[in-house]
């Protein structure tokens, strides 16, 4: 599929401007069967890309509508990949925040990337957990449990 989009879009390059809209259109007129047969993988494509870009950007927002979510959680990365976090060794596996340990939440503060405008989400969780810290009884308590403490008081 990478090959025949690469051929059509140097095609349709060598004779001028081109759109990825006409690309995409030749590519379905004249490799219709290819398309067909690609199908699902390239829906799981999309949809991976989706979920990736989903997973790891920040919620602004609480949505009651995602169950159990807290909205002191609102502004963080939801997720984190459970491999970096060494808790899977499954490829794309992820973990929600609210799920980790405070000790693994730690880990992720430490080897979250930087994103635009220079704020950290390492820093931003770690100001997080340093504002939960009263409630943190163990490192292994989960970020979950912390919060509802820390609603208690």
């Amino acid at each position: 599929m990478r090959s025949l989009l690469r051929k059509i879009a140097y095609e349709a390059g060598l004779k001028g401007e081109y759109t990825p809209e006409d690309v995409i259109g030749t590519l379905r007129e004249n490799h219709a069967e290819a398309v067909a047969f690609e199908a699902r993988k390239l829906e799981d494509i999309a949809l991976r890309k989706m979920l990736s870009d989903i997973e790891g950007h920040r919620t602004r927002t609480f949505n009651s509508d995602q169950g159990e979510f807290f909205p002191e959680l609102a502004g963080l990365q939801t997720s984190y990949d459970a491999r970096v976090l060494g808790v899977s060794e499954k490829r794309g596996a992820r973990i929600l925040l609210e799920k980790l340990s405070v000790r693994l939440a730690r880990v992720a503060g430490s080897a979250s990337r930087k994103i635009r405008r220079n704020l950290s989400p390492a820093d931003k969780l770690n100001k997080f957990l340093d504002d939960l810290q009263p409630y943190i009884e163990s490192e292994d308590d989960l970020v979950a449990d912390v919060i509802k403490r820390s609603r208690k008081s």
